[in-house]
């Protein structure tokens, strides 16, 4: 990570608080560093104190970060089919002013089957993600490697390459 800051980089991706305050440590000020798993009950002192992002996935999650941590940077993440973390379409249409209204630094979602680039999931997921986000001001985010290399229509504002920094690619054709 200190290779990649210095290269650079200026946002960093962490799945647990934990991992973002020992990022932090490595890093010092200055890189982004989101959080995956959001704003989970116990984090808010790790997350305050190592400056970093919660991607907010639940309307708990989002009461949590307004009641513990007011004015505290955090970004969104939606599911837009994966069915793993963020919020449902129906649970961002009721929180969506509410939540845009404090300025969310990011708004992200995953791709479920970017490893088979044919996948009918991968075109659904993109128009989801589109209509979710529609009229958003802040910066976007739908693909690690594998939406990557599905091609612009995947990249949005901001892309999380992961594994391919490395050369590593999610399919082999």
């Amino acid at each position: 990570a200190t290779a990649l800051a210095e290269a650079g980089a200026r946002q960093f991706f962490v799945a647990l608080a934990e991992e973002g305050v020992a990022l932090r440590q490595a890093l010092g000020e200055g890189p982004v560093i989101n959080v995956f798993s959001g704003h989970m009950a116990g984090d808010a002192e790790a997350i305050a104190g190592a400056a970093l992002t919660p991607m907010i996935n639940s309307t708990e999650q989002l009461l949590r970060q307004f009641e513990t941590l007011p004015g505290h940077g955090f970004g969104i993440q939606l599911d837009s089919g994966m069915n793993r973390l963020g919020m449902e379409p129906a649970e961002w249409a009721a929180l969506r002013d509410i939540a845009l209204s404090q300025g969310p630094s990011l708004i992200m979602s995953h791709l479920a089957c970017s490893d088979a680039p044919d996948h009918g999931m991968n075109d659904a997921q993109l128009r989801s993600f589109r209509e979710m986000t529609e009229g958003v001001d802040a910066p976007r985010s739908l693909s690690a490697t594998g939406g990557i290399l599905l091609g612009s229509d995947y990249h949005f504002d901001v892309t999380r390459p992961g594994i391919g920094l490395y050369g590593g690619r999610p399919f082999t054709d």
